[in-house]
């Protein structure tokens, strides 16, 4: 099973949800931190902390760096290629470390 669709549902789900009014903690505000730390702006925070959690869960389902990659540059039209593979490095670092440097999916 591919989370490909999960990854588009929430998305959705996120984007059109209203704004949460509580500030991120912990592992999601250091996420937040690190893309503005890289220059990655996010309009809505919800939104980027659960496609980061989804690019976890794609990795996790085996999906190699390359397809992941894809995936966050195609739902991302926005992020160059560039900031599509720092936003997958920061998701993983933030939220799935056990996939950084992992050769056998050629994660970051």
């Amino acid at each position: 099973m591919t989370l490909r669709p999960v990854l588009l549902a929430i998305a959705a789900m996120v984007a059109f949800a209203a704004p949460a009014h509580a500030d991120p903690t912990g592992d999601d505000a250091a996420f937040l931190a690190a893309l503005a730390n890289a220059g990655i702006t996010v309009p809505n925070p919800a939104q980027a902390i659960a496609s980061a959690q989804a690019v976890c869960g794609l990795m996790r389902n085996g999906e190699t760096g390359l397809q992941v990659l894809t995936d966050v540059k195609k739902q991302n039209p926005a992020l160059t290629l560039d900031g599509a593979a720092m936003f997958t490095a920061i998701a993983s670092n933030s939220y799935c470390p056990e996939h950084l440097g992992a050769p056998e999916g050629g994660y970051f």
